[in-house]
């Protein structure tokens, strides 16, 4: 999904486990029975609130939000029920599951969370989440990023086309990369010995994205489009009306320096800044029909604007003419004011550019969000969320 939000999760919580309420309202009693049969000469009288089960819910709510056992919804202790016998029968399932796993020693009773604290906390963590979000606008940048860390954590970069024999320790930690794109990271035990076995946690690095089709460009209405793809299972209606930029890995044409041959390098690029936007049609322009059955044809409507034909003509000729015959007929498929800045962004000059593997980015970069900043608002939550490390 494009653009959803996360609560931040300490690394111990789930993000099931990290929505704190502040306030919990008309909650009964945790233990609650049936009262005593009434006589018929008395009158009800209204029964008097006790403050200490006002404080043991309270005490009670707050540690089950601190524990990672109990994982029943946090909404059960806010007001997002409309029964309120519902709501009070959750609660009173979970104070007594509570009392439990406090017999059973799970649960310190005696340690209380100051949630205010504990969100202050988190913060550094969150900004380090939202940096990392920003700058793995794709598969390749997100191992980059990661690979960065694992760098300065003081991980050893192996090669998976060398034997890893005699390169291994008790103690150690590696990491390898495939196509640049996929990070494999690990640690050998102090104490490991051959068929100890081994735990593997895995997660995706790419996300639900527009990709840039190989033959990429487009002229319709006097304007110069991107051509693109849908890649994964996208909210696509979420891509309309946003600063789309670009990013990605470029196939560079070099000259090894020893054999003067030529040779394929892999370069990454990322262009932040709003090359590209995928448009609505304005209101007075549509149906009241049209605009209550927003239907989204990926072919034809999510085709990125990058300018008006008229500008970009002459600088296609011009770089067409230079391509001459021998050039593939790859190059003329692109769109040529495209690849000049892409080859400025690498420092290259056109001509080098073999091929690229490139998709559309939200400018818009991560950030906290909330009243308390309990919200990780960013694009490719799914599933740069499981690939994230400190």
């Amino acid at each position: 999904q494009h653009f959803i939000a996360l609560p931040i999760a300490a690394p111990h919580h789930t993000a099931a486990d990290t929505h704190k309420p502040t306030t919990i309202t008309r909650m009964s009693s945790p233990m609650k029975t049936d009262p005593p049969p009434m006589k018929t000469d008395e009158q009800p009288s209204a029964k008097k609130p006790r403050k200490d089960d006002d404080e043991r819910v309270q005490r009670a709510a707050q540690l089950m939000i601190k524990s990672p056992i109990l994982t029943v919804p946090q909404a059960m202790l806010c007001n997002d029920f409309t029964n309120e016998e519902t709501k009070d029968r959750a609660l009173q399932q979970r104070v007594r599951r509570l009392h439990s796993n406090i017999k059973k020693g799970i649960v310190n009773p005696d340690s209380l969370l100051d949630i205010e604290k504990e969100f202050e906390e988190r913060i550094p963590l969150g900004m380090k989440a939202c940096e990392f979000l920003t700058k793995s606008t794709d598969p390749f940048l997100a191992v980059k990023s990661s690979s960065d860390v694992l760098d300065a954590a003081g991980f050893v970069k192996l090669s998976k086309r060398e034997p890893f024999g005699g390169k291994l320790v008790p103690g150690g930690s590696y990491y390898y990369t495939i196509n640049h794109s996929t990070l494999v990271a690990f640690t050998v035990g102090a104490k490991f010995k051959p068929g100890n076995g081994f735990k593997i946690i895995g997660g995706h690095t790419d996300s639900p994205h527009l990709k840039v089709k190989p033959m990429s460009k487009r002229v319709a209405s006097g304007c110069v489009q991107l051509g693109v793809e849908c890649y994964g299972g996208g909210l696509w209606h979420t891509w309309f009306d946003r600063d789309l930029g670009i990013s990605g890995r470029v196939l560079v044409r070099t000259i090894d320096p020893e054999t003067q041959k030529e040779k394929i390098e892999q370069h990454l690029v990322r262009i932040h800044k709003p090359l590209a936007r995928v448009s609505t049609l304005c209101i007075h322009l549509q149906s009241r029909e049209e605009m209550g059955a927003f239907k989204v044809n990926k072919e034809e409507h999510l085709s990125p604007i990058l300018g008006t034909s008229t500008l970009l003509e002459a600088a296609a000729a011009k770089q067409l003419n230079q391509f001459g015959e021998e050039d593939d007929a790859w190059k003329k498929g692109q769109e040529p004011a495209l690849l000049k800045l892409i080859a400025s962004e690498l420092g290259i000059e056109t001509k080098q550019i073999a091929n690229f593997e490139l998709g559309l980015f939200d400018c818009q970069p991560a950030s906290l969000g909330g009243i308390k900043n309990e919200f990780l608002y960013s694009a490719r939550l799914d599933n740069l969320a499981t690939v994230f490390v400190r």
